[in-house]
């Protein structure tokens, strides 16, 4: 089923992000701290928990891939805007302005990232 970017959040966001680190993360799956050094950048702990990887709400997972791929962060009234700029590339455009936004810093960069991958929609299951 195809997703809004800019409409996900929590487990879907989540899930979305893992796709995009090639990451095959289902609720079955556990991923080591090698797998996730090698795809994602992240050194983390293993995570046992239900569902994905809580990218979009936990910095040891998400701040990892903004750092990798220099997404930047600014604040805007009451939500949060990012830029997916990379290493090797000028802002992406994301929306009309260039950025991607949320209700917290790891969410607008967790949909930057996503959009950067996939575009605006994402399919999901």
């Amino acid at each position: 089923m195809k997703h809004m970017v800019a409409e996900l959040k929590g487990e879907l966001l989540d899930l979305a992000v893992a796709q995009a680190v090639n990451a095959t993360n289902s609720r079955d799956d556990v991923f080591s701290a090698a797998d996730l050094l090698e795809r994602s950048g992240a050194t983390v702990l293993l995570w046992h928990g239900p569902g994905p990887l809580p990218f979009s709400t936990d910095w040891r997972y998400g701040g990892p891939i903004i750092e990798r791929e220099q997404i930047m962060l600014k604040p805007f009234i009451s939500r949060w805007e990012a830029f997916a700029v990379g290493p090797d590339r000028i802002v992406e455009r994301l929306s009309a302005d260039g950025s991607s936004g949320g209700p917290t810093a790891l969410v607008a960069a967790m949909r930057a990232f996503v959009t950067a991958r996939f575009g605006a929609e994402v399919e999901l299951p």
